[in-house]
């Protein structure tokens, strides 16, 4: 009976074999870039993020037009973030330490979904608010990816080289926040785009585990 409970939780929680957590993750990463595109193509020439911040997309002084995009979606963004944390409980195992990285990733991911709204919600035209809910934004991101990297390395079912490349790219934008300064213009850019494409592997990585863990259940019934 419990088997059978378990595999419907599965279908209803899965896309094209996708778990759903894995594809709110790569819905995330989609309306960031689309909407910073928009932004970025309604916002007043010459825009380079050489001199602009990616947050000044959000003022609706220097962007009119684009503000509401680029405020809009960090707002859904952060929704989403909290679906897509909840739905981590898909990778529950009997293994007791697994499950408290999960939750610990989980608890984090949560109040991280709650702060990056608040970034929108007090975009660039809130400067002081913007600039400290950002700092905090970026201190609970990479707590969770800390979390989740940690998970993703020690289970066996995962795709090392990816793991490893995670924990290597995360070490090397670590690095870069000591050679530039917090405040040039380029650490934003970097440290978000750095974060994303680590987000994209994790989720693959997430993706895999799952699979693999779904072929050997379905093997045993």
């Amino acid at each position: 009976m419990t088997s059978n409970l378990n595999s419907k939780r599965i279908v209803k929680l899965t896309i094209a074999t996708w778990p759903l957590s894995c594809v709110i993750g790569i819905l995330i990463v989609l309306i960031n870039y689309i909407s910073l595109f928009i932004s970025i193509a309604l916002a007043p020439p010459p825009f380079s993020p050489l001199q602009n911040y990616m947050s000044s997309l959000g003022n609706s002084t220097y962007n009119p037009n684009g503000a509401i995009i680029y405020n809009g979606s960090v707002i859904v963004s952060g929704f989403l973030f909290l679906f897509f944390f909840i739905g981590l409980f898909q990778w529950y195992s009997d293994r007791k330490r697994d499950k408290i990285i999960l939750v610990a990733t989980q608890i984090v991911g949560v109040l991280l979904a709650f702060i990056f709204t608040l970034t929108g919600f007090y975009s660039e035209d809130f400067k002081p608010q913007h600039v400290f809910w950002s700092i905090v934004a970026g201190i609970f991101g990479f707590l969770a990816n800390v979390f989740m990297a940690f998970y993703l390395i020690i289970q066996k079912e995962s795709i090392k080289t990816i793991s490893y490349f995670v924990v290597g790219f995360m070490g090397f934008y670590i690095i870069f926040l000591f050679i530039l300064s917090p405040q040039h213009v380029l650490t934003e850019w970097v440290v978000r785009t750095a974060g994303d494409i680590n987000f994209i592997l994790m989720i693959i990585n997430f993706k895999h585990i799952y699979q693999v863990r779904n072929k050997l259940k379905l093997e045993i019934h």
